[in-house]
């Protein structure tokens, strides 16, 4: 994938607020504010928002004995997976830690792996030496595609809109870890499900001559610079005059969304540094499968398994002691790396730290957040400490799960 959006001029000329993410020296330019938070938080949960993402990078995998190799290479259950389906997997080094973590799109004549920009090389280079007899060929595809994506109650239909009618499946009927091949301004799209945010999404893939031409029809029109002060929910319908557009979001808003919904995410909330059970209880589940034969790093999966636990794991925490919020009083946030303690004591030897949080607006802005912790404090209503500078010390509860809110319940 381009390191540079090909959306980068149209991003900065709209005034949109940008920011590097990755290591130092090798950032990616991700927009992180359009025109407000609150009015792109709104947007998935009123109606859409578009994002682009450029630090995501694709690699394409071929030949007649890719389905075969992979299957002994990753996480994840692949056999008799058919066409149009979408897994999601870990690729594992030899010592079990996380080098990779996967989106796996099986087409017909080709598997797709969607992953962080920053994996790539060590994914194909760890990958490629495995490959001694079989007919398989790994691609970076980086360079030569792109990624786009809808969030939001409305997505779909926005989406229906823009593809041809007669597509198959419709847009409206993809189902969660499916894909499918439409047409968005006379461009091939490869879509998938995936509802990150608690409400649907649809991730995009396209070659990158056509990533404006898609974006535009998607987004709603820019007829200048737009100002970013921090608009809410009434001003979501605005991009609803005609045919239903989506507004255009950065990073904050789906940051927001996605902690809401329990979604931990890769290089945040945990790392190449991670065993797949200290990716928190839902990844392990979706992504490692416990009935196949052998991978890479398996025994040491299998042997934590059956015969122990990690030494630490993502959780989310609540705050039951903190009194609703008010706008004379507003609630404090642990930030990222924030010291967790078993006592009040900010003096007290950390037993974890935060690795995400926000102020939930589907829970009356009260803060929520996930933090990687020592697995003797992981048990769900278990009461730790959270120190914020300048704050007295918030007690915080293990939830049963990383997920805070979910529409419908």
């Amino acid at each position: 994938m381009a390191r540079v959006s090909p959306l980068a001029i149209e991003h900065d000329s709209a005034g949109a607020v940008l920011a590097p993410y990755g290591p130092e020296g090798h950032g990616i330019a991700v927009v992180q504010v359009y025109s407000g938070v609150g009015r792109e938080y709104a947007a998935i949960r009123k109606s859409a928002a578009v994002l682009d993402l450029p630090h995501r990078a694709v690699l394409r995998v071929s030949g007649a004995d890719r389905l075969a190799f992979l299957n002994r290479m990753l996480t994840q259950e692949l056999k008799g997976v058919a066409d149009g389906s979408v897994r999601r997997s870990f690729w594992l080094n030899r010592k079990g830690r996380i080098d990779a973590d996967l989106v796996v799109i099986l087409r017909a004549g080709e598997i797709l792996l969607e992953l962080d920009a920053h994996a790539v090389e060590r994914t194909i280079q760890g990958l490629g030496g495995y490959i001694i007899a079989d007919d398989v060929t790994i691609d970076d595809r980086s360079e030569h595609v792109h990624r786009l994506s809808l969030h939001g109650v409305g997505a779909a239909d926005i989406l229906a809109v823009a593809t041809p009618v007669g597509a198959a499946p419709p847009i409206t009927a993809l189902r969660p870890d499916h894909a499918g091949d439409y047409r968005i301004a006379d461009a091939a799209v490869t879509i998938w499900r995936q509802d990150s945010t608690g409400d649907p999404g649809y991730e995009l893939l396209l070659d990158t001559p056509h990533a404006a031409a898609v974006y535009s029809a998607l987004a709603e029109p820019l007829s200048g610079p737009i100002d970013r002060p921090d608009r809410a929910f009434d001003l979501v319908e605005r991009a609803h005059a005609g045919p239903p557009r989506a507004i255009r979001a950065g990073w904050h808003a789906y940051n927001v969304a996605r902690i809401e919904a329990g979604t931990p995410l890769y290089y945040l909330d945990f790392g190449p540094d991670s065993l797949p059970h200290e990716a928190g209880d839902g990844a392990l589940a979706d992504r490692v499968s416990f009935k196949k034969g052998c991978y890479l790093g398996q025994e040491i999966v299998a042997r934590m398994q059956s015969l122990g636990h990690p030494k630490q794991k993502v959780v989310a925490f609540e705050f039951p002691d903190l009194p609703d919020p008010t706008p004379d009083a507003p609630p404090p946030q642990p930030v990222t790396g924030t010291p967790v303690t078993e006592s009040n004591d900010p003096a007290a030897e950390p037993v974890g730290a935060v690795t995400s949080s926000t102020l939930s607006p589907m829970l009356g802005s009260r803060p929520v957040c996930f933090a990687m912790m020592k697995f003797k404090h992981t048990t769900p209503g278990a009461s730790v400490h959270i120190h914020i500078p300048g704050h007295a010390p918030l007690r915080a509860s293990v939830r049963e799960s990383l997920r805070f809110w979910k529409r419908g319940e």
